[in-house]
C-alpha cells in the first residue's frame, strides 16, 4: 500500500511540475480556464489533484490512440495514396486496362465532388451483378464495372484528380461516352460542385468536340441531387438555381481575368505540344450575359444537355429512372414527381 501511495504522490508531483512548466507559455484566457477547472467544486470532487492537466492528458491520449487505430485499420493506404507525388498517373489505369481487354458498347461517367454518394450509387446501379464481380479500388482511382454491354466509370471526386476528368468526355478521340451522371450532395454548399461543372463546360476540347459533332449526338448529363431523404435536402429546382449562380460567378471571374490580358496556350501539360494524355489548358469562353443551364446553346455550348432530378441512393427514390438512363440511354426531363414525397 505504501508503494501505491508513493506512486500516486509521484504522479501528482509530475502533473504539478508539468503545469508549472507550460503555464508561462500559455495565453491569459487559457490560464484563466485552467484556474476555473482546478477550482471548480464538482470537477475537483472527481479529480482532486491537478484536474486541468489530467483532462488535457486524457484528451491527448484518446486522440493519439484513435489516430493509431485509423492508420493501422486502413493499413496506411489512405496516407500512401495522398502522399503520392503523381496521383493522377494511375487514376485511370484500370479504365485504360479495360479498354484494351473488355468489350462494351458505350460508357457512362459517374462523377462529382467527394462525399456526394457516388460510390453507393455506383454499387446500386451495378447491384444485379454478384459481389465477386464488383471491383473495389482505392478512392484515388476510378471504379469500373461493365454490365449489359455498358461500362460505368466511377471517377473519384478528389480535387487533385480533376484535370484527368475531361479526357473521358473527349469526342472524336476514342471516347464512347454520350451520357454522364453528375452527383451532388443536396444537403451541402454547391461551391465545389459548381467549380467541377464549370471546369467541364469551359474545357475547349470537350465543348468544341461535341459542338462540331456531325452525328446529331449530344453529351447528356443528368445532375442527380442525392440525399433527398434527408430533411435538410434541397430539391432539384433550388439546386439548379444555386448551381447556375455558382457557374455564373466563375464565368464573371474568368471574364475579368481575360480582360486583364490572361491567356492560356494550347499545348499539353508538358508545354511541348506533345499528347500528354490529358486535355489542353485552353479555356472555352461561354457567350451570353448569364449562364442558362436549361439551354446551354445560349452560352455557345450546343453539344451538351443538362437535366436535373432529385434522388436518394440510400432509400431508392429516383433509382428506377436513373437506371433507365444508365442502361437504355433514356434522357430524363427535369422532374421531381418521381419521388414519393415532393418538396
Amino acid at each position: 500500500m505504501q508503494q501505491v501511495t508513493e506512486a500516486i504522490n509521484e504522479s501528482i508531483s509530475t502533473l504539478t511540475e508539468m503545469r508549472q512548466i507550460i503555464s508561462p507559455y500559455l495565453p491569459p484566457p487559457v490560464l484563466a480556464l485552467i484556474q476555473t477547472i482546478d477550482h471548480h467544486p464538482q470537477i475537483s470532487a472527481y479529480i482532486p489533484h491537478e484536474p486541468s492537466i489530467t483532462i488535457l492528458l486524457s484528451i491527448f491520449t484518446i486522440y493519439t490512440f484513435a489516430t493509431l487505430v485509423k492508420i493501422f485499420s486502413f493499413g496506411g493506404k489512405a496516407i500512401e495514396g495522398l502522399d503520392n507525388d503523381e496521383p493522377e498517373d494511375n487514376v485511370l489505369a484500370f479504365v485504360h486496362n479495360q479498354q484494351q481487354h473488355e468489350q462494351y458498347k458505350e460508357s457512362v461517367i459517374l462523377f462529382g465532388p467527394c462525399g456526394a454518394g457516388k460510390s453507393l450509387l455506383f454499387h446500386k446501379l451495378t447491384s444485379s451483378s454478384s459481389k465477386e464481380m464488383v471491383q473495389t479500388v482505392m478512392s484515388l482511382k476510378a471504379n469500373v464495372m461493365i454490365q449489359n454491354n455498358c461500362r460505368l466509370v466511377d471517377y473519384p471526386g478528389h480535387a487533385i484528380l480533376s484535370s484527368k476528368l475531361p479526357s473521358l468526355f473527349l469526342k472524336g478521340k476514342g471516347a464512347t461516352s454520350i451520357r454522364a451522371i453528375f452527383v451532388v450532395d443536396s444537403t451541402k454548399s454547391l461551391s465545389e460542385a459548381g467549380s467541377v461543372l464549370y471546369s467541364l463546360l469551359t474545357n475547349q476540347d470537350v465543348v468544341e468536340g461535341w459542338n462540331n459533332n456531325t452525328h446529331d449526338e449530344k453529351l447528356n448529363i443528368v445532375i442527380a441531387c442525392n440525399k433527398s431523404d434527408i430533411s435538410t435536402a434541397k430539391n432539384w429546382r433550388r439546386i439548379k438555381i444555386q448551381l447556375k449562380n455558382e457557374v455564373d460567378k466563375l464565368k464573371k471571374i474568368s471574364g475579368s481575368c481575360d480582360n486583364n490580358g490572361g491567356e492560356m496556350d494550347g499545348h499539353g501539360e508538358d508545354g511541348t505540344g506533345k499528347d500528354t494524355g490529358t486535355t489542353s489548358k485552353r479555356q472555352f469562353q461561354m457567350t451570353g450575359k448569364g449562364v442558362d443551364l436549361e439551354d446551354l446553346s445560349k452560352n455557345g455550348i450546343s453539344g451538351i444537355k443538362l437535366s436535373f432530378m432529385s434522388l436518394s441512393a440510400k432509400n431508392g427514390d429516383g433509382m428506377k429512372e436513373l437506371e433507365a438512363f444508365f442502361t437504355e440511354g433514356k434522357v430524363l426531363a427535369d422532374n421531381s414527381s418521381i419521388l414519393k414525397s415532393r418538396r
